[in-house]
């Protein structure tokens, strides 16, 4: 006799992405650090390396176990704008024609 069972988790996405976004805000396990414009930002490899093909390559040839990555001709506003998105999956924000994108 066999016996079969499903276990889901309704809320996975949102609490991995939340749980995610937290880590991050609080500097917990964060293995990396990202740079801009003079800024430094501590980040999680894993989504970083999942969200960029150019990056995860850039993470597996670094020779520590956590590298900085310096990101020339990318301002610090541009860069917030790319975590909030490989964070959370979108990007909130509005802007009129005048505004220049870096």
């Amino acid at each position: 006799m066999t016996s079969h069972f499903a276990l889901q988790w309704n809320s996975y996405t949102n609490n991995v992405c939340e749980g995610f976004c937290s880590l991050q805000k609080n500097g917990e396990f964060v293995d990396m650090t990202l740079a801009a414009d003079g800024h430094f930002v501590k980040v999680h490899q894993l989504l970083v390396a999942l969200s960029s093909p150019y990056l995860k390559s850039l993470i597996s040839s670094a020779p520590c176990q956590h590298p900085v990555i310096f990101l020339n001709n990318v301002s610090n506003s541009t860069l917030m704008l790319l975590l909030e998105y490989i964070y959370t999956g979108e990007v909130l924000k509005w802007h009129d024609k005048t505004t220049q994108w870096g």
